[in-house]
């Protein structure tokens, strides 16, 4: 997302990045820790087309009410006859994840 955001023109001194996370709920404790050093008015989450509703509820259930900004991830693919399978897959998966965080309490 930081190359997407480079190419829109967004110099890089004016990002900050978690990198640490291997999951999005640790991501947005992550994000929420780093904001205590550079607090924040707004937030913006910018995320795949897929995967915003579980990345803004995992968000809000830390305490990080934010504004989603939809990078078209898989709009763009499906145009690709041959990665239809595999989007679906990806799609049915964060399914299942979003069910699991509900479940955890995370979302």
């Amino acid at each position: 997302m930081a190359d997407f955001l480079h190419a829109t023109g967004i110099p890089a001194d004016k990002l900050l990045l978690e990198t640490s996370s291997r999951s999005t709920r640790e991501n947005a404790l992550y994000v929420r820790k780093l904001l205590l050093a550079f607090p924040a008015d707004k937030i913006v989450l910018l995320t795949s087309d897929y995967h915003t509703q579980r990345a803004a509820a995992a968000f809000r259930r830390v305490g990080l009410p934010s504004t989603v900004v939809i990078a078209p991830y898989i709009t763009k693919l499906d145009s690709t006859p041959t990665l239809r399978p595999w989007l679906l897959e990806q799609v049915l998966v964060e399914r299942l994840k979003l069910l699991w965080y509900r479940y955890k309490g995370w979302a």
